[in-house]
């Protein structure tokens, strides 16, 4: 996919529709504060730009931004910084996380 960002570049890519397709126009969730008590929350609205790229197929290892937001998150749950030892795997909760990483 990076050769899709050269000007010019027509992509054949499979799975790829124009995001006006999309009647859905914005996504909100509501999550708890991991540092807090779970009795603080916060709404996201995802919308715009963001959903578009988020209706998308992606890279292999998730958006750029919810990977780093990710990152962070261990950051501040886990206290467990960022380093060259490290990698973050995204999954739905099924066994084949553990068999990507065994």
């Amino acid at each position: 996919m990076p050769l899709e960002q050269n000007p010019g570049m027509i992509s054949m890519l499979a799975g790829k529709p124009n995001p006006s397709l999309f009647p859905i126009t914005s996504i909100s969730v509501t999550i708890r504060s991991p540092t807090a008590d779970g009795s603080v929350e916060k709404v996201v609205d995802i919308q715009g730009s963001v959903l578009q790229e988020a209706l998308q197929y992606g890279a292999t290892q998730g958006l750029p931004n919810m990977h780093r937001w990710f990152k962070g998150l261990q950051v501040v749950a886990h206290d467990r910084a960022p380093g060259p030892d490290w990698e973050l795997s995204i999954g739905s909760g099924s066994q084949d996380l553990l068999y990507k990483v065994s």
